[in-house]
Order: structure tokens, then sequence, then C-alpha cells
């Protein structure tokens, strides 16, 4: 239940001359003091969600009266993660919009792409924040196509064994993303775990990893060769990148009955192995060629035990390549480092926990880029 605070600090700005520009203008506003109270609510933002100002004024917009979402359903309002909230809480304006979805007064969502920064009175000090939006339902409507495309390429479900545990979290920047796995269940005792980073993002990667999705299928009966697989792939690939076009990827093969993974790498970030026993992480690290640069390049193999309760790691630079409020990157040891706090809680549930984490290191206000992360532990 939303309540009105008792007494609220008058807000340091003239809302009047606010108000006036803002109902002039063609996309939703609105504007919320420190406390995210919701002080300017204008006439467009009234239209897109059917929220009349006099229904929405004096409200904390924390109190999950708009009930904003991001794309993979998490809710934004009262947290951490809120776009507008970073603004303020960071002083910078976010970037290129951001999708959310709203939702209307009689409950339905409505995808807005959003606009956040930080309002400042004369002296230069923040004093609230200010949120543009624009109904994004017909665009979306197309990328929605895309994105149910792009499911579909994907894994539906992951092996289930007593022996492996298998599990993912993939959040694409836009709507689609360039972002690629698989899990190649070969026999009771190997299993394939490819993983792929298009360059880019959104619609031109996406359809990308379509292509990638049928060459590992076609590629199949190399999959217990590691380096072949990834040769073959890189000559189905080339053909296919146009100038400054290519993607890294990374292919494991675990042998559960010799108790080790083969595994090579073309140009991806290196896998992480947390290995119980010493409760610290080995970074897999060799690198080969990008695919799609050189259809001729040969990969090399390498090994490494995969001993019961190891966990490995694999993932996309999205999830390393993120700064914190000083601009230092987490990069792949402050990964390494997360990975083994996790990891030593507790072996289920790694990628959506490290996911969290990573999102409350990024000092932006939205996640850059594409974010995979899949683990693979040894029961």
């Amino acid at each position: 239940m939303t309540t009105k605070p008792k007494s609220p600090k008058p807000f340091p700005l003239d809302l009047d001359v606010l108000r006036e520009v803002a109902d002039y203008l063609n996309v939703g506003i609105y504007v919320t003091d420190l406390d995210r109270r919701i002080v300017l609510w204008n006439r467009k933002a009234a239209e897109i969600t059917d929220h009349e100002a006099g229904d929405i004024v004096g409200l904390c917009c924390a109190d999950n009266v708009l009930s904003h979402e991001d794309k993979n359903g998490d809710r934004l309002c009262g947290s951490d993660l809120c776009p507008l909230h970073r603004s303020m809480a960071s002083g910078a304006e976010s970037g290129p919009p951001i999708l959310v979805y709203a939702h209307k007064k009689d409950g339905r969502r409505v995808p807005v792409y959003v606009s956040t920064a930080p309002l400042r009175d004369k002296e230069g000090n923040i004093v609230g924040g200010v949120e543009t939006f624009r109904d994004a339902s017909d665009r979306i409507r197309d990328l929605e196509m895309a994105q149910r495309v792009q499911r579909h390429i994907l894994p539906h479900e992951l092996p289930v064994t007593d022996r492996i545990r298998f599990e993912v979290r993939y959040c694409p920047h836009a709507e689609v993303g360039g972002d690629f796995y698989d899990v190649l269940s070969l026999d009771a005792d190997h299993y394939g775990v490819f993983v792929a980073d298009v360059h880019g993002h959104g619609v031109s990667a996406a359809l990308y990893t379509m292509l990638l999705r049928a060459f590992v299928e076609s590629q199949r009966d190399l999959a217990r060769d590691p380096a072949q697989f990834m040769a073959a792939l890189n000559r189905e690939m080339n053909p296919f990148m146009t100038s400054g076009g290519f993607a890294s990827a990374a292919y494991m093969l675990a042998d559960i009955r010799e108790g080790r993974i083969i595994y090579t790498n073309a140009g991806h970030p290196p896998a992480l192995r947390f290995m119980p026993e010493t409760k610290t992480v080995e970074q897999l690290s060799e690198a080969g060629l990008l695919l799609g640069l050189s259809p001729e390049h040969e990969y090399e193999s390498f090994t490494a035990p995969f001993e019961q309760g190891d966990v490995l790691l694999c993932y996309s630079d999205g999830a390393t390549e993120i700064v914190d409020a000083e601009g230092n990157m987490l990069g792949v040891n402050g990964l390494s480092e997360l990975l083994a706090e996790e990891a030593k809680r507790n072996p289920k549930h790694i990628p959506d926990r490290l996911y969290r984490r990573v999102r409350e290191y990024c000092h932006d206000v939205s996640l850059p880029d594409d974010i995979l992360l899949l683990s693979v532990v040894r029961r």
C-alpha cells in the first residue's frame, strides 16, 4: 500500500515553471525529490500510463506505485536497480534510452524507453531526479518476435543428471543480444559446453547467434575434439562475417569418467574453475584467434582437472567490463573473487547470484552490455 509522506519538505526548485514547460513536451516526464517522492507528473505521462497527476503526485515511487520492471521482470521501484535512483546517487545522467516496463492504471504493462538525470539547485547540489519516457509499444512488438526466435535457438532445458549440474543466466543488453550458449549431451560421461559473444549487440548481433546455432549442430560430430570443433566453426563463420565482424568463443568437453575438462578458446574471456579443497579459483586463460578473422586458423586444446565439487564458470565480457563508482573495472580477477565467495557459500544457483553481485558492483545507470553466466558443477 502506498501512502503520502507527512509534511514533506518543500521542493527547492520552482515546480510551477517546470510543470508549465513539461506539459508542452511530447514525452512523459516526472520529477522526484531525493526521497523518491513524486513532485511533478506531466500531461504526456498521464496519457501514456492513464495515471492522472492528482493520483500520482505526492506518492513515493519507491513504494512501487509505478510498478517498473526491467525487461527480465526484475522489480526496479524501491531497489538500487532503479535507473532514476542510480542517476541521483551517482550524479550522472543515463546513456542510451533504457527499456523498462511500467503499468497502466488498470494493471496492463506498457513498455517505455526511459532516460534519467539528476536535478541540481543553483549551488550545484543534487535535489532530485527527472525521468523522461516514451511509449515503445509499436517497436517492441517487432522486437519481441525477434526475441522469441532467439529464445527458441537457445537450449530450453539444460541436461539434468546426478553427476553434473548446469545452470545459466543470460540477460541481453537490448531486447535481443549477441551472446550464445549451448550444452551438448554426448553420452553419460561427456558433455560439451559452448559459449560465444558476437561483436556488438541488438538485432544484427542476434542474427549471427542464429548462424552459430546452426553451425554448432552441423559440427556436432567433432564435439569430442575441442580444437577441431572450434576450427570447423571458424571456417563456417568466416564467409558471413562482414568487415569488422567477429565473435569470441570458448568450448570445453567435460569428461566425467576421466575427471578432466578439455578446452579451447577463440579470444574469449578465460573460464574460471573454483576448487573447493583450496577454496581458490583458477583461470583457464589460454586463448586463440577470434572466430571469423582467418578461415585457416588452427586451435589448440588444453586439459585441466575436473574433480568432485569443482565449479566451472563460463561467461561473456559483459560480466567483467563494468566499473564501480571510482572507475575501477571488475575484470576477470574481480569476477574470480565473487565466484570464490559465492561458491564457498553454496554451489547452487551460481549464475543468478553472480548476476546480482555484478549489478550491485556496476556504477552505470544500466548494464552496458549483454551478460552471460553459465556454471558447470561436478557433483
